[in-house]
């Protein structure tokens, strides 16, 4: 006899779970994960029993499929949450600790059912493993997402804090959420994957705490964040490609050493990587006037030269501190509104350079 979580109901808001109870083989039932109607948007990793396992933020599970029930098998550490989308209606599963089967679906007449779980919690929070997901229908061919999006990016990308009632509150996994970030909002809204290689306190020269090591141009092609496995870049070849760091370099003052070359020289190295991206260099809305100044005209300068030296797709991007006004998220983060509000100025800026 075995308890396991089982998802009781869907509402806008939260996935309520009680423990139901009743015989039950684990990993019974629970089909291979890499089939025709189960999909992960974003990185991962196979472990030793050729299971996916992600820590990405923003990292999705995409299912189709024909029935009345699907339970998808998870393991995790039990910190990490996730957006639950079914057919449309939105929810928020907390993931509990070690392997468990979560029912998502459970309706009482077979049908066609579009489900998307994305992971809202960063990477330091652990990584997510898929299990298996099982039906008693079976699952359908998925619709392909031809245009795709990647952000290299920091705590604002991250979506730390965003969920809290700001700016005073403390910032951790309960309200972190990807999901509700400006790329996220902006992938949405233009109908594309979102690749999110983004890191708290991490920058491009030195992090929130002034270290020069383990800065963000050291993860971006980890499969899973902090793990030393390394994606195949060429397989990834984003359409729009955004950097926004920086805000880490200037928090407590001007970054020592020439900031501006080292992003001239790291926007090279993303160009190499991906010949194709529209590019945008991004700073803002955070930092002390003084500093979101200098940052700003750092990166412009970076990008300035990179046009100069012939490359045709890449721009600035500047979010003004004003957009964070009267929308704070916790620890002086933005909050949904002024993520909002930078999604849509994004959303915007994608659709004329790219004609989407």
């Amino acid at each position: 006899m075995s308890c396991l979580p089982r998802l009781r109901s869907v509402t806008p808001y939260a996935i309520a779970l009680m423990l139901v109870c009743f015989p039950y083989a684990q990993g019974a039932g629970a089909a291979e994960w890499k089939q025709p109607g189960v999909e992960i948007v974003g990185r991962y990793a196979l472990d030793a029993d050729g299971k996916p396992r992600f820590g990405w933020p923003g990292t999705a599970i995409r299912i189709q499929f024909r029935g009345s029930k699907l339970d998808v098998t998870l393991s995790d550490d039990g910190k990490n949450s996730y957006r639950v989308e079914v057919d449309g209606k939105d929810a928020t599963l907390q993931l509990k600790n070690g392997s468990h089967a979560y029912r998502l679906v459970d309706e009482g007449v077979e049908a066609v059912h579009h489900v998307r779980l994305t992971r809202r919690t960063e990477g330091y929070e652990g990584s997510t493993t898929l299990v298996g997901a099982s039906t008693d229908g079976s699952f359908l061919d998925l619709d392909r997402t031809i245009r795709k999006i990647t952000v290299i990016g920091d705590s604002i990308s991250a979506g730390f804090g965003v969920d809290g009632a700001g700016p005073e509150c403390e910032a951790g996994a309960a309200n972190g959420n990807q999901t509700a970030t400006y790329a996220a909002l902006a992938a949405r809204d233009l109908k594309a994957d979102l690749l999110a290689l983004a890191w708290s306190g991490r920058g491009l020269t030195q992090n929130y705490d002034r270290s020069k090591t383990q800065v963000m141009p050291d993860f971006i092609e980890q499969l899973v964040p902090g793990e030393p496995a390394r994606a195949v870049l060429a397989d990834e070849q984003p359409d729009v490609l955004i950097v926004h760091l920086g805000s880490n370099d200037y928090a407590r003052g001007a970054p020592e050493g020439d900031f501006r070359q080292a992003y001239v020289s790291f926007l090279e190295r993303i160009r190499r990587s991906f010949p194709k991206a529209q590019i945008y260099g991004a700073i803002g809305p955070m930092l002390a006037p003084e500093m979101l100044q200098l940052a700003r005209s750092a990166i412009e300068s970076a990008v300035a030269s990179r046009v100069a030296a012939g490359d045709t797709k890449v721009g600035a991007l500047f979010f003004p501190s004003e957009t964070i006004a009267q929308s704070w998220g916790c620890s002086w983060h933005p909050g949904k509104a002024a993520q909002q509000r930078m999604g849509a100025q994004l959303s915007e800026r994608i659709k004329r350079d790219m004609k989407w």
